[in-house]
């Protein structure tokens, strides 16, 4: 290695993790704000509803999506009312037509579409206590949203978020007491809390860097033959005590008992 050029290949190295956590650092930020987002319009959704605690409906908060690593539902409202999957969205420039729903002109309708697999599975589970399938109801809650009340494809009822305690009491009384006791207790086995999150780890690989080619400037029988020229142009005297490496390599070795060598007269310069 040339003189200076480990400063230069180190330098390299140290610039492209400067820029690879630069990147990630935005990528972060960007999740970062989505997120903290999302914590506040939650809490409000789950604020709005917190009076029907007191009516007999229970709030499960935070929970997994089941047969899910990472997915996870907001909210999950069971009550004399029936049973509703709140999902809290932080849209801009929401619109309806044709049963799709659209984000700033464009089609998000299959983005909220697992939320109906997700129904789907609920309500085969919620069976096995007698829940009809008729009571489990699917809402988007739309932050910032006032006026808003409209069903897209998969019976997915999208409500402004101050609608949806108003609309969660329209269904009235569907279920007794018994039922939704039932119901709660076989939600909370279906649906676990959310774990703490992981702790942070570098998102930053080491980056790998490309070796450059190094010139060859000799071939190995080059070499050899330029260390056996000054050797084999000396008098016969000196050139008998000198040993051919591969000679050298035999006088050195070392064997775990007696052992002969076999070798033929070379001419000299052959």
């Amino acid at each position: 290695m040339t003189a200076g050029e480990s400063a230069a290949r180190e330098a390299e190295r140290q610039g492209a993790l400067a820029q690879a956590h630069r990147q990630a650092a935005e990528v972060a930020a960007r999740k970062a704000n989505s997120y903290a987002i999302a914590a506040v319009t939650e809490k409000q959704t789950a604020a709005l509803l917190s009076c029907l605690e007191s009516q007999g409906f229970y709030l499960l908060e935070d929970r997994r999506w089941p047969g899910s690593r990472h997915a996870q539902v907001d909210l999950i409202v069971i009550g004399p009312s029936g049973v509703f999957i709140v999902d809290t969205k932080a849209w801009s420039h929401v619109q309806i037509a044709d049963r799709r729903l659209y984000r700033d002109q464009a089609d998000v309708t299959d983005e909220v579409s697992t939320l109906v697999d997700l129904a789907e599975h609920t309500i085969a589970v919620l069976a096995e206590v007698g829940l009809p399938a008729g009571e489990v109801r699917i809402v988007l809650a739309m932050a910032g949203y006032d006026r808003l009340d409209q069903i897209i494809d998969g019976d997915i009822r999208v409500l402004g978020q101050k609608q949806l305690l108003s609309a969660i009491r329209q269904y009235g009384q569907r279920l007794s007491k018994e039922q939704v006791d039932l119901v709660v207790n076989r939600a909370e086995s279906l649906f676990e809390p959310v774990a703490p999150p992981a702790p942070i780890t570098p998102l930053v690989p080491e980056p790998v860097l490309t070796m450059p080619a190094q010139p060859t400037l000799f071939t190995v029988e080059e070499i050899s033959k330029a260390l056996l020229e000054p050797v084999l142009a000396k008098p016969i005297e000196a050139w008998m005590s000198f040993l051919h490496p591969q000679q050298a390599r035999l006088v050195r070795r070392s064997f775990p008992g007696p052992s002969r060598t076999h070798a033929a007269p070379r001419p000299r310069g052959g």
